[in-house]
């Protein structure tokens, strides 16, 4: 082989390699973002199933027994 020619294909190999490297770390850095966007997902679902659950707790809470209000009297007497 000619120097030139062995100059070349080490040369073309390095760039090879340097792509690959490029590819790798968008790779890495695209992951990260998926792994931020995923805990924000989340944070929203957890969020949501929270709230429906608050709901559905008060709705329930109307079938059941309502709580007494003591009268003024009865309190009254009470203190005494």
């Amino acid at each position: 082989m000619l120097p030139n020619e062995l100059n070349y294909l080490v040369s073309l190999e390095q760039h090879r390699d340097r792509l690959r490297a490029l590819e790798r770390y968008r790779l890495v850095q695209l992951a990260d973002l998926q792994r931020a966007s995923n805990r924000d997902m989340h944070r929203r679902v957890v969020g949501w199933v929270g709230g429906q659950m608050v709901r559905w707790g008060l709705a329930l809470q109307q079938y059941g027994p309502q709580p007494q209000q003591p009268s003024r009297a009865a309190a009254a007497n009470r203190v005494r």
